[in-house]
């Protein structure tokens, strides 16, 4: 594959990755936002260690997926 096809693919993927965490973060702060405007104590504090939760449980499963076994051969 031709190196400029693959810059193009890489900028094009870090671009994407951006635009979800930007996404991510924005909807997550509304989330906290609406939480708060319901009288809740620690609104954004609570949406922060329900997401830290879903990581642990994320980094600890981490082990158990699948792997690929990395023996390909290119013929």
């Amino acid at each position: 594959m031709p190196p400029a096809v693959l810059a193009l693919g890489g900028v094009g993927a870090v671009a994407v990755s951006a635009a979800l965490a930007v996404a991510g973060e924005r909807w997550v702060y509304r989330r906290g936002e609406r939480l708060r405007a319901r009288g809740l104590r620690l609104p954004h504090t609570r949406v922060g260690v329900a997401m830290a939760a879903v990581a642990v449980v994320l980094t600890a499963a981490e082990p158990y997926l699948p792997r690929d076994g990395g023996d390909e051969t290119t013929d």
